[in-house]
């Protein structure tokens, strides 16, 4: 509720909607700090808090970076309340006092977060790139299913979801590549195919009649 949260907190997001990718304590403390002092001073100019409030919200920290626990599950919590809200409505949601069991294994999210992190740092080691020019590094996904159920086990969208909410591994459009070979294998396979069949990719061309 907005009645728990601080005078610096409020002026915080009162600050934030001019330019949240530049003002936001997560991505730039100095210019986040200005903005939200410049929110405490109208509001005191305004006599909407005294000075006392005033002062002593500016000394009032920012807020921090989410930590590994809270970022881990951003966008697989993403994604269940995008599909959550499709099925029930968005009323439901914030008014329905919900409690929503997810199939999300914590112990294999971190193992896929790790494991994104990883690839992301061996590409940046091949390709001599210092991992803090973050926007030469790309971007990874990886999407853990339990094949028995269709369970999603661990979600992973991005590098981080603290720096982009764009979620790769469900949003993102790519070309299917290697994933027909397992329909072409069982293709084959079930037509008597076997490791040791040959099969002739000679040229060939036929006549247009």
């Amino acid at each position: 509720s907005v009645n728990d949260l601080s005078i610096a907190e409020r002026a915080m997001l009162a600050a934030l909607p001019k330019a949240p990718s530049i003002f936001s304590p997560f991505k730039n403390h100095v210019k986040a700090r200005e903005r939200r002092d410049r929110v405490l001073k109208d509001m005191f100019e305004r006599d909407l808090i005294s000075k006392a409030d005033w002062q002593a919200a500016r000394e009032e920290p920012l807020p921090e970076k989410p930590t590994d626990d809270q970022r881990v599950q951003s966008y697989f919590a993403a994604y269940v309340l995008k599909e959550v809200t499709e099925e029930i409505g968005e009323e439901q949601i914030y008014r329905g006092y919900l409690s929503i069991e997810s199939t999300l294994d914590l112990d294999l999210q971190r193992a896929a977060e790790a494991a994104v992190q990883k690839e992301i740092e061996a590409y940046a080691e091949r390709h001599r790139i210092p991992l803090d020019q973050i926007e030469k590094l790309p971007q990874a996904a990886l999407l853990a299913v339990d094949r028995r159920t269709g369970e999603i086990r661990a979600m992973a969208g991005g590098r981080s979801c603290a720096e982009s909410q764009f979620n790769r591994a469900v949003q993102a459009v790519r070309q299917p590549g290697s994933s027909f070979k397992p329909i072409v294998y069982a293709t084959a396979i079930e037509k008597g195919y076997t490791q040791g069949t040959l099969v002739d990719d000679t040229p060939i061309s036929f006549e247009n009649r």
